[in-house]
């Protein structure tokens, strides 16, 4: 019993840092047949991060409301907007990227972050690879990954770099 509850502390500690982890590869995959999932994913684990610990996500965002001014007063524009449905849409998106945002960074410290960048940019990067998506380019086939792009493939690529550089000066 007590080897049980110092595992559920041990995964309430490390919740933010799974978080993190999963975010990245999320908002990195571009998967079209997949889309919904990668939402509801990353909802769910917001869901989770707040459920677990609903005292601080209302004291961290009390502390930075003035740094979520702007998403929340984007998210309100749909009561002015002449496309409310699109403007509450993207307003909300805004608004609860920004709120994960503050909320990890609250949680974590950044040499952690920056390692939990590091080891979702590497399991994001061999499993594209391992995929072998191709897309079309100019000069013929080019690897796409789950991406969906050879920049965003770039992009994924050069994040991985700089993270294991940042993790590897820690």
């Amino acid at each position: 019993q007590a080897r049980a509850a110092s595992l559920r502390k041990l995964q309430y500690q490390l919740l933010p840092e799974a978080a993190a982890a999963l975010y990245v590869l999320c908002m990195t995959a571009q998967l079209s047949d997949f889309g919904s999932i990668v939402v509801l994913l990353q909802i769910a684990v917001f869901g989770l991060l707040v459920a677990s610990r609903p005292a601080e996500c209302l004291q961290i965002f009390l502390r930075w409301w003035p740094l979520l001014l702007t998403p929340i007063i984007a998210f309100a524009s749909f009561t002015w907007s002449v496309i409310p449905a699109e403007s509450a849409r993207y307003g909300f998106q805004l608004l609860f990227t920004a709120f994960i945002g503050v909320l990890l960074a609250s949680f974590l410290p950044i040499h952690r972050f920056v390692i939990m960048v590091f080891i979702a940019m590497m399991a994001f990067c061999l499993l594209s690879l391992a995929s072998g998506r191709m897309g079309h380019s100019a000069e013929g086939m080019v690897l796409i990954g789950f991406t969906g792009s050879k920049n965003q493939m770039a992009l994924a690529g050069f994040t991985l770099f700089i993270s294991a550089l940042a993790t590897f000066m820690l």
